[in-house]
């Protein structure tokens, strides 16, 4: 698990700004999104894995942009069912912004209408990448990701069984 945060933590400082967080872990807070059908869907149903990660992205934001262009080109290798990504703004801005990023690389999107996700989450820069496992958040990598291969090998080690 050292090795673990050492590696986190060295790689937030490769990032240009990043931070990441790990330690304690605690529960994945409660708050609302909206599902691309208008549905309301609670935190704790986001997904059933065991462990995933949510992908918490904005639509005016270059880096978000960059990192769900990799996913989708990484999409071949990966377990797309343990990644959730959340859009923040309304749903029918994150609906547009997913059908050119979120949909095209098969992700569930969901998207987080008034911050609530974000506030809960701790969140204050986007993109921002938050490892979940058993309920519980393990992890969060966020702010300026300029290259997405520097998280390719967490977002795939993470999402591996």
């Amino acid at each position: 698990m050292v090795r673990w945060v050492s590696a986190l933590v060295a790689m937030a400082i490769g990032l240009g700004g990043g931070i990441a967080r790990a330690g304690e872990q605690n529960a994945l807070p409660a708050f609302d999104l909206v599902s691309r059908s208008g549905a309301t869907v609670a935190s704790t149903a986001l997904s059933n894995q065991a462990r995933w990660v949510l992908i918490y992205v904005s639509t005016a934001c270059g880096s978000c942009d960059r990192l769900l262009a990799a996913l989708e080109q990484w999409k071949p290798t990966l377990r797309q069912d343990r990644i959730v990504v959340v859009i923040r703004g309304a749903r029918d801005a994150a609906e547009s912004y997913a059908k050119q990023h979120a949909d095209a690389a098969g992700m569930e999107w969901y998207a987080d209408a008034d911050a609530q996700g974000a506030r809960a989450l701790g969140l204050q820069h986007e993109p921002a990448l938050v490892a979940i496992e058993n309920g519980r958040v393990a992890w969060t990598v966020t702010g300026v990701l300029n290259d997405p291969r520097a998280v390719e090998p967490i977002i795939r080690n993470w999402t591996v069984p």
